[in-house]
């Protein structure tokens, strides 16, 4: 048997089995080490695995900051997630391709905003 082509046919289930974790919100390193070592069977079982739910933080304004203004942003599947608070949305930057607020009259991308990631 032709080991060297055995292995690359495996380091390519670890590949795939890495985007289809990334896509799915599930650890890129031990997904590909699974489908690495159960091959087919592993891309099977991730396949039909649902989508991990990424818990989205709210955090409070105090009353004395003044008027709150709540944001609202568009993921990459075009879903509407919000109100968030302004902090709130720049931990969720990466997720967000477009965002709005009540005083605004469009969608807008978050870097014409100027809003740059928080940790």
């Amino acid at each position: 048997m032709n080991y060297p082509i055995l292995f690359i046919v495996f380091l390519l289930y670890g590949y795939f089995g890495t985007r289809m974790a990334k896509k799915r919100g599930r650890s890129e390193k031990a997904w590909f080490f699974l489908c690495f070592f159960f091959g087919l069977l592993g891309l099977a079982v991730l396949f039909f695995l649902k989508p991990l739910k990424k818990e989205i933080v709210v955090e409070a304004v105090p009353e004395e900051e003044g008027p709150r203004v709540l944001w609202y942003y568009l993921d990459g599947e075009n879903k509407q997630i919000g109100p968030v608070s302004e902090g709130a949305l720049k931990r969720n930057l990466e997720e967000a391709a477009y965002i709005w607020n009540e005083t605004m009259d469009a969608w807008a991308r978050p870097d014409e905003l100027g809003f740059t990631r928080t940790p």
